[in-house]
């Protein structure tokens, strides 16, 4: 059976939560979106986030996605979310995401360039862009 991963972006308020993160006997945003989600999908969703808030933290764009095992209507679930959830908590949109740009995970090369000896900024900045030419 095909599976397919669905993203979303959501804005919220989270004076009344405990952060992102599902934490046992505390209201957090993952928890509250996921359990709204497999009511309307009558299936248990696990609901992962692109990063995490703290208590109290809001957010304008938070990236979360999904599996499921059918296609969706987009605008139909999103409607629902939308209406049972509180008014803390929207959702902006939502998207299928193609298999070949979601591996099982989104990584990309990258570097980081730190100095614990104090190295000049400009000998940091050649370090830097002599990999951005490899």
């Amino acid at each position: 059976m095909q599976e397919y991963k669905y993203k979303m972006l959501i804005s919220y308020d989270g004076t009344n939560y405990f952060g992102w993160q599902i934490q046992k006997n505390k209201l957090t945003i993952q928890e509250a979106i996921q359990k709204e989600l497999s009511k309307i999908l009558t299936k248990n969703i696990k609901l992962i986030g692109a990063g995490r808030t703290d208590a109290k933290v809001h957010a304008l764009e938070q990236v979360a996605h999904f599996s499921y095992n059918k296609k969706l209507d987009l605008k139909k679930v999103l409607f629902s979310l939308n209406s049972l959830l509180s008014d803390d908590i929207r959702k902006k949109n939502f998207a299928s995401i193609r298999k070949a740009l979601w591996k099982n995970s989104l990584w990309s090369p990258s570097y980081f360039a730190s100095s614990c000896g104090g190295a000049p900024l400009n000998i940091l900045q050649e370090y830097i862009q002599k990999q951005q030419l490899v």
